[in-house]
């Protein structure tokens, strides 16, 4: 990272405290004026996009184990192993 992407996260992570709002990095970028950036932090606090934490989703590990029987199988030609 340069110099102006670390300012550029810098000065989202302050209005993020100061606004309390979550704006993606992309926004400053996409809304290059302080007017064009204030409408989008209005914008995210009326919608109510608050900092938060990050979803954390569950994944079944019944469907990640493999058996020891299968270990010694060939590959299937199915096609979500590229063959048709």
């Amino acid at each position: 990272l340069g110099g102006h992407s670390l300012l550029a996260t810098q000065f989202m992570s302050r209005i993020k405290e100061s606004f309390q709002v979550e704006l993606p990095l992309m926004t400053l970028f996409e809304k290059p004026t302080i007017e064009q950036l204030a409408v989008a932090v209005l914008e995210a606090q009326a919608k109510g996009v608050g900092p938060g934490k990050p979803q954390i989703k569950r994944i079944d590990r019944g469907s990640r184990r493999v058996k020891r029987a299968d270990l010694n199988k060939p590959p299937s030609s199915g096609p979500e192993n590229g063959g048709m």
